[in-house]
């Protein structure tokens, strides 16, 4: 069995390779054995069919053996020849039925090598195998995809939309999320795009009538424009399909070359005229073939029983399009396609026939009807090139323009002459051509430009291909030659890249998310140092001699300490957290660091307006994140703004932020990273902005901060505190000090005329040395209430002096107004001959004060910061000693000389928030007289 398989085998190969052969052979000795040149297709069969003769002849045997690819073996070629004979008796028989005549052996012979020629010709041409490929592949992509649909239950709309793009774009539908996720500037690309969708919407119903078209085409293109699946993508290719190019001048010349670009639809008119011959003549002759006629069947069914006819069914099973769409093993496909081949041409299936028959004649009547809507008279003369432009408007109202053609150097004179040199220029849609105010992206990103309506607008909208139409004809006009090469484009291939598409999402937010991660810091270093203002406690250590320059040193260090360690994390979480993976650790550090000092100025720049601390906490975070907004209004015309506005704006700290952290995304997304080498250096074309003018930036908003905080408290220092004049900065006693005596000391006595003549007064001590001098002191508030009215008072050394009164009666105004916490309505008071209005900071040298309640550093009085601050007794003394600025060799001393007489020595190292209401009053007492209070 297995040796007469195999010899089956080999005979069956044998006929497909030696019928061309043997008809060869056949053809010269048939010639030689009969001169006749009109032996017909029977005669032929009967010849065939005689074995005895062919086999027996010498002759013919001889020339057997010389034929190519015959073998010499005759059991194969008795075979052989059977085989062709019936094949060739049922194909011989089927054609002369149908012609009504009988064909001569010339005709024959040339219709089997026209058939020969034809096969070859198809079987080579690359474009049909190409096509019967991807018309396999599309039928297995669909099958696919809707399997895939069904299965994850996706929604009819969203799925016909994946489709679409599949088979249009090419693109794996994970891919299409690529054309979603943005940064940067890609959003504009994309608001263009989708503003030419939205006011294609807004003219869905505002269809009009194409008169050059058929209703039938009318109703068509209707139909595409209002459905929202199909509008975008029929008004892409309408200009191609419906669309007119317009030319001028109108010479004789440029008509040739435009004429030579409308022959480039010349095969759509044969494809129409062969549409509608099929239509018309040969679809109706195979119906009457195919259908009911029984002869012809007959034919067929013999053929096919016969070896060439049953490889013939077999390849067609092999075929790649029935490949795909069946997806079953060899063998059942090529018994399926058996059977339905049977079926088919079955007698009573006359039904099935019609059926199928109407179908292809359906499906030829709308392909020639979408051949009718097809303009292939595309060209329009005009003699100027203004008529030119006015007609293109016309078109592009109707989306209807392809492209104007102009002839710059040819003049409208009906000139039969094409100049050597040609200038011309192609007029289009804006939106479907680049602009040309920039001849590269403002920021590189890894990958290639392949987005076909963004980056590939010149390709997608026709521009090249109506570039390459004109060319080709300017070249045939020129040289004579028909034959030009043509153009094939290809995307020069990209490297590999990664796409990190979290940097690309965020990179726009990114600035925000990270201005936000400090309102919560600046908001409560404004409400740490607003809470010493409303308690009184940094004009109490002021009073005691704390310079404002230590004052505002030690808070900046107390800040700055805590947000080290919040910026180091930061980093820690930013580099290694692969948000900013490319990025160089250094660099990120020290651009957080300096944004964390001119946070920490700018906290101190909003404190000084604020004199309640939670409303001053609340304010501030909201007044820190104004401060950030220009920079989102900035950011969407960074392609237009020059670097003057950028620096303007870097003025608010946060805006100078928000453009260092885009200049981290935009590098990130580029793979690149910053780094130190690339500091100076910006991602953006043309961007003379970058990190080093960023980090300047922070340094000048930090010490701009600084100087504005340091002038405006001085001259507006609330409600405790006496103001400095505006001039300030520019008075030598401000930097220089003062002489101390404004005037001659016993000038600043009380005079006698009123004590002389009240029994109320005390006479003056005039062998006392006058300490505090009150003249005319007067206090009124914001509210117009007068805590204090020309108050006329001289206090002496050695002497204890108190003031007694009422709830209200200006007792505690009195002495704020000598110690400097408020500034006097009227009047002064002159302390040791200083003007307290004038050099306060040197009275409080040697100024000590009790206020009402404890100035004590306790937690109650420090919850805020991180760091709680709580002293014990000593340590109190030693550090309001030290405000004064006493020798530490003193100190000592003097601490033991106050706890001795005050009591407290079991006390000395008890945290001052264990003692009792009565010690605490005692240290507060105490702290005001250490360190040389007079």
């Amino acid at each position: 069995m297995e040796e007469f398989s195999s010899q089956k085998k080999a005979k069956g190969a044998l006929c497909g390779g030696a019928d061309m052969a043997f008809v060869s052979f056949l053809d010269s000795h048939v010639g030689s054995y009969q001169g006749s040149q009109d032996l017909s297709g029977r005669i032929l069969s009967t010849l065939i069919s005689d074995m005895e003769y062919l086999l027996n002849n010498k002759t013919t045997q001889q020339r057997l053996k010389n034929v190519k690819n015959v073998t010499k073996d005759i059991d194969d070629l008795r075979y052989l020849i059977s085989n062709i004979t019936s094949g060739t008796k049922s194909l011989t028989e089927f054609v002369e039925y149908n012609l009504g005549r009988e064909l001569s052996w010339e005709q024959w012979r040339q219709l089997n090598t026209l058939f020969r020629q034809l096969a070859d010709d198809l079987t080579s041409m690359q474009g049909y195998q190409d096509i019967a490929s991807n018309s396999a592949e599309v039928g297995k992509e669909y099958r696919n995809l809707t399997t895939l649909f069904a299965k994850h239950n996706i929604s009819t709309v969203y799925s016909n939309y994946l489709l679409v793009q599949r088979f249009l774009c090419g693109l794996e539908i994970e891919d299409i999320m690529d054309l979603t996720v943005l940064g940067s500037e890609e959003s504009d690309k994309f608001d263009s795009l989708r503003q030419q969708l939205n006011s294609m919407n807004k003219d869905m119903d505002s269809y009009v009538n194409d008169s050059d078209a058929t209703a039938l085409c009318n109703d068509m293109f209707r139909e595409l424009e209002n459905n929202t699946m199909t509008r975008f993508i029929w008004l892409q290719i309408k200009p191609f399909f419906r669309g007119k190019i317009p030319f001028a001048p109108d010479t004789p010349a440029t008509r040739r070359i435009m004429q030579r670009v409308n022959m480039t639809f010349d095969p759509i008119l044969d494809l129409k005229e062969m549409a509608e011959h099929w239509l018309n003549i040969t679809l109706p002759k195979l119906r009457e073939t195919f259908v009911s006629n029984e002869e012809s069947l007959k034919y067929i069914q013999s053929f096919l029983e016969t070896d060439i006819g049953q490889n013939l069914l077999t390849y067609s099973a092999n075929n790649s399009i029935i490949n795909n769409l069946l997806a079953t093993n060899t063998s059942l496909r090529v018994n399926y396609v058996k059977y339905m081949t049977q079926k088919l041409l079955q007698e009573n299936n006359t039904k099935l026939r019609e059926d199928i028959f109407d179908t292809i004649q359906q499906m030829q009547m709308n392909l020639t009807q979408i051949l009718e809507c097809f303009d292939t008279n595309k060209i329009e003369g005009y003699a100027t090139e203004d008529e030119a432009s006015d007609r293109g408007m016309e078109l592009l109202y109707n989306k209807k323009l392809w492209g104007v053609v102009v002839f710059n150097n040819i003049e409208s004179n009906e000139t039969d002459v094409l100049p050597s040199f040609l200038h011309y220029k192609i007029r289009m849609d804006s939106s479907r051509v680049d602009g040309t105010d920039q001849i590269e992206d403002r920021l590189p990103r890894p990958g290639p430009r392949r987005r076909p309506a963004i980056d590939l607008k010149y390709i997608t909208y026709g521009f090249a291909y109506l570039q390459d139409m004109v060319e080709k004809s300017i070249i045939i006009e020129h040289t004579g030659r028909n034959a030009t090469p043509g153009i094939f484009l290809q995307q020069f291939p990209y490297p590999c890249y990664i796409i990190d598409k979290f940097v690309m999402a965020i990179s726009r937010t990114f600035p925000m998310f990270m201005t936000l991660s400090w309102v919560y810091s600046c908001s409560m270093i404004i409400k740490s140092i607003v809470y010493e203002k409303e308690r009184r406690l940094k004009e109490i250590m002021r009073v005691m001699g704390l310079g404002n320059g230590v004052h505002w040193v030690g808070w900046f260090l107390d800040s700055l300490l805590p947000m080290i360690f919040t910026i180091s994390l930061l980093t820690l979480i930013l580099v290694s957290g692969k948000v900013l993976e490319n990025s160089e650790p250094s660099v990120v550090f020290v651009f957080l660091f300096m944004y964390c000092v001119a946070t920490i100025c700018k906290s101190f720049l909003i404190s000084v307006f604020f004199s309640r601390a939670n409303l001053a906490a609340a304010a501030g975070g909201i007044v820190f994140f104004i401060m950030y907004l220009p920079y989102p209004f900035m950011v969407i015309w960074e392609e237009h703004i020059s670097s003057n506005p950028k620096v303007l704006a870097s003025l608010l700290s946060n805006v100078a932020f928000g453009f260092g952290c885009s200049y981290f995304a935009h590098y990130e997304e580029m793979g690149v990273g910053l780094h130190w080498h690339n500091l100076g250096e910006s991602p953006l074309l043309g961007d003379t902005y970058n990190m080093k003018y960023v980090i300047f930036m922070l340094g000048l908003d930090a010490l701009l901060y600084s100087i504005l905080t340091w002038y405006i408290e001085a001259v507006f220092p609330g409600q405790y505190g006496v103001p400095k004049r505006w001039y300030f900065p520019l008075t030598r006693s401000y930097w220089c000090g003062s002489d101390g005596i404004v005037e001659p000391f016993e000038n600043l006595e009380m005079g006698s005329s009123e004590q002389g003549t009240s029994g109320n007064f005390e006479s003056e001590p005039k062998h006392l040395h006058l300490g505090v001098s009150l003249c005319n002191l007067g206090k009124v508030y914001g509210n117009k209430k007068v805590a204090v009215r020309n108050l006329n008072l001289n206090f002496y050394e050695d002497q204890i002096t108190s003031f007694l009164g009422h709830n209200g009666a200006g007792k505690t105004t009195t002495i704020s107004i000598l110690t400097g916490l408020l500034r006097p309505s009227s009047g002064t008071a002159y302390i040791y001959g200083v003007d307290i209005r004038k050099d306060m900071d040197s009275i409080r040298q040697s100024l000590g004060t009790c206020p009402q309640h404890n100035v004590l550093f306790d937690e109650s009085n420090n919850y805020i910061n991180c760091v709680i601050i709580r002293l014990t007794v000593e340590e109190h003394l030693w550090f309001y000693a030290r405000l004064k600025d006493r020798p530490v060799v003193n100190i000592e001393m003097e601490i033991n000389i106050m706890i001795e007489d005050l009591g407290l020595p079991d006390k000395r190292q008890t945290l001052s928030r264990h003692l009792s209401g009565g010690m605490q009053r005692k240290l507060s007492i105490a702290a005001a007289f250490i360190g040389g209070s007079r």
